[in-house]
């Protein structure tokens, strides 16, 4: 029953943050909002939920009432007004600001989704984790294609309308699994790791940590640019549905086989795997879009396998088979934040460069600029 609800969740909530985030550029567009502003409202709604996200935890650890729970209920009621605002406020500032902050709530329930329900299965309770979460991407794919596929026949006023509804379900989600009372922690006394003994004993891994913000800069300028890229060889919002349904739904057989692949490969080399296929993804893009083939451009896509859906889950499991036990938690938020660090970027930089100089300059930059960060990770990533 348990997986079932957080399958419900998960569902729910990719399906809205496929529009909220994948379609931000279509549907802020389609306001007039210069790609240049969209760009910065990605940066910023990036920026404040690093920022937030560790005041959340610190709430979290401080007091008894406020859990993981809370805090993923605080972000979608935080959400859930802006986006109320964004329907009956016909105003230019107040879009841009109430759609940051609702994307900035989604963002912080994504980061504490996964502890969320790791603490009801610490409990004892029976939830097929793997499965829900590849769920999540196939509910995904389905809403890139549906709203792609509205998007030529009506205008994309209807957004907002369905970021309310799907907020609402996923918060009726949550609201259906019980709250937990609080795991009194046990103090393990383990020395504190400082920045500089990590990094004394990890010199490689800052390299890793750049290429990850390369691949990262490159994978998100091609995702929340491809309606321009699209455009530029005259294709649309549709076609831009249809790319984002190929990448999504590849995602859930390569998650839920990484056990078996495991069997066979080391998760050093899947994750080695995982840095070419994104630079994989972005060369076939370049290639189908010089030759104006949208067959190409879809067929780009299915190496989001290789990619994005391969390094999700192996980057973790590398980072726990590489390193000593004291560094893993430092060596996973780093990773983390190179994640993150390369999304801004990429929204902010992008942007700059799709609006100022030209789309074929956005493809071949970022292209380089995944290779360099494939390159990287095969010399430094450590074994």
């Amino acid at each position: 029953m348990k997986t079932f609800k957080y399958l419900l969740m998960q569902m729910f909530y990719w399906a809205c943050f496929c529009a909220i985030f994948s379609f931000a550029n279509p549907y802020l567009s389609s306001k007039g909002v210069p790609v240049s502003t969209i760009g910065t409202i990605l940066a910023i709604a990036s920026i404040l939920s690093v920022i937030i996200q560790p005041y959340l935890a610190k709430l979290i650890d401080t007091y008894e009432f406020f859990t993981v729970r809370s805090s993923i209920l605080l972000s979608l009621i935080v959400s859930l007004f802006s986006i109320v605002l964004m329907i009956i406020c016909n105003n230019s500032l107040i879009l841009y600001t109430s759609y940051t902050v609702a994307l900035c709530g989604f963002l912080n329930v994504q980061t504490f989704m996964y502890p969320f329900i790791f603490e009801y299965m610490s409990r004892g309770y029976k939830v097929n984790f793997g499965f829900a979460r590849g769920m999540g991407s196939v509910s995904y794919a389905i809403a890139s294609y549906i709203l792609g596929t509205l998007s030529v026949k009506y205008s994309l006023n209807f957004l907002p309308m369905y970021f309310l509804v799907l907020t609402v379900l996923v918060i009726l989600m949550i609201l259906t699994f019980r709250p937990l009372g609080k795991i009194k922690k046990h103090e393990e006394h383990l020395p504190d790791v400082s920045l500089r003994d990590f990094y004394n004993r990890n010199k490689s891994f800052f390299v890793v940590l750049l290429s990850v913000v390369l691949l990262f800069f490159t994978h998100n300028v091609l995702n929340n640019f491809l309606r321009n890229i699209l455009l530029s060889v005259n294709y649309g919002t549709y076609e831009v549905g249809v790319c984002y349904t190929v990448a999504s739904i590849i995602e859930f057989p390569v998650m839920a086989s990484i056990p078996l692949l495991h069997k066979k490969f080391s998760y050093y080399t899947l994750f080695l795997v995982s840095a070419v296929g994104f630079s994989l993804k972005a060369i076939m893009l370049v290639i189908g879009t010089l030759s104006g083939d949208i067959y190409l451009i879809y067929f780009s896509q299915l190496f989001q396998a290789l990619g994005f859906a391969l390094y999700i889950p192996v980057s973790l499991f590398y980072i726990t088979d590489t390193f000593e036990t004291r560094d893993v938690i430092k060596a996973q938020a780093y990773i983390g934040t190179a994640l993150t660090l390369g999304s801004i970027l990429g929204n902010y930089i992008g942007a700059q460069i799709c609006q100022n100089i030209s789309i074929f300059a956005l493809l071949i930059i970022s292209t380089i600029i995944s290779m360099l960060g494939s390159i990287l990770i095969i010399k430094c990533a450590k074994k």
